[in-house]
C-alpha cells in the first residue's frame, strides 16, 4: 500500500484534460503535473485516496520526444498553458483525442469520425497579440442570492 512521500518508478500512460500525466500504480490512478505519456519517472506520492492519488516528478528516467523543453514552469502552475510542456503538433493531436473521449463519455458515441484539430501556422503571432490584450475581471454578487457572477472585459 502506497503512502505519502513514497517514491515509486512509474510510466505515464495518458494525460488528463488539464494536462496532468496519468500513471497507474497498485490499482490506483495518479495525477502528476509536468509528465507526458511514454515518460518513465520517479514519482513522489503527495496524497493517496481510496481510488486516486497525486504525485510529483522527482526525476525523469526517460523523457518523451514530444516534450517542450523551452517552457517556463510558472505557466504550467498558473493554468495559463496546461499543455505547454507538450510540443504544439502533439497538443493538436491531444485536443482531437479530447473531443473523441468527450463524445464517448458524455453521449456514448464511438463510431464517429472527428476531424483533426486545426492549428496556427505562426505561433508567435498570438503571443504578440496577447501582449496588447488587456483583460479586466470583476466578481459581482447576484442580488438576493449567494451566486457570484464573473464579468470579463477584453480590450
Amino acid at each position: 500500500m502506497l503512502k505519502k512521500n513514497d517514491i515509486v518508478e512509474v510510466e505515464i500512460v495518458d494525460l488528463t484534460h488539464e494536462g496532468a500525466g496519468v500513471p497507474k500504480v497498485d490499482g490506483l490512478v495518479f495525477f502528476v503535473e509536468n509528465a507526458l505519456p511514454t515518460e518513465k519517472i520517479l514519482m513522489r506520492v503527495l496524497k493517496v485516496n481510496k481510488k486516486i492519488g497525486f504525485g510529483k516528478v522527482e526525476e525523469y528516467l526517460t523523457q518523451s520526444p514530444h516534450r517542450n523543453q523551452d517552457l517556463d514552469l510558472a505557466y504550467l502552475r498558473s493554468g495559463i498553458a496546461d499543455l505547454g510542456h507538450l510540443a504544439y503538433p502533439e497538443q493538436l493531436k491531444f485536443k482531437t483525442k479530447q473531443v473523441k473521449d468527450s463524445l464517448y463519455k458524455i453521449a456514448g458515441i464511438t463510431n464517429i469520425e472527428v476531424a483533426d484539430t486545426l492549428g496556427m501556422e505562426i505561433l508567435s503571432s498570438i503571443v504578440t497579440r496577447l501582449r496588447f490584450l488587456f483583460v479586466a475581471s470583476m466578481v459581482f454578487w447576484r442580488l438576493v442570492s449567494s451566486v457570484r457572477i464573473l464579468m470579463t472585459l477584453c480590450l
